[in-house]
């Protein structure tokens, strides 16, 4: 019986350390992207809703919400589209606009 049970504790243990990796790997190079305003929408994304991309940086943050740029861009007098005022705004990241590799994507209804 105690035999049983260490393998039993032995295994739950591998089992969380194996989720906490994971969960530590999609943070690392993964991003979700969601609620993508409609003048960025192009190409691939033209019926995505969010999506799931392979970052090209490690360590970056996971998530991204970017209707939450759009209030700035309505306050803005500049010349330039939606999609090159969000690039300009994400900086570094703006390569998540240009996904090269799209793991999951949800699609408009």
């Amino acid at each position: 019986m105690f035999r049983a049970l260490r393998s039993a504790r032995f295994w739950s243990r591998t089992g969380a350390y194996f989720l906490v990796g994971l969960c530590i790997v999609f943070w690392a190079k993964f991003a979700f992207v969601y609620n993508i305003p409609p003048g960025v929408r192009q190409g691939a994304l033209l019926n995505v809703s969010a999506y799931i991309a392979v970052k090209n940086w490690w360590f970056g943050p996971p998530v991204f919400d970017l209707g939450s740029f759009l209030p700035a861009f309505s306050e803005t007098r500049l010349t330039v589209g939606p999609s090159t005022f969000l690039a300009i705004q994400l900086g570094k990241y703006q390569s998540i606009l240009d996904p090269s590799v799209i793991v999951w994507a949800r699609h408009l209804q």
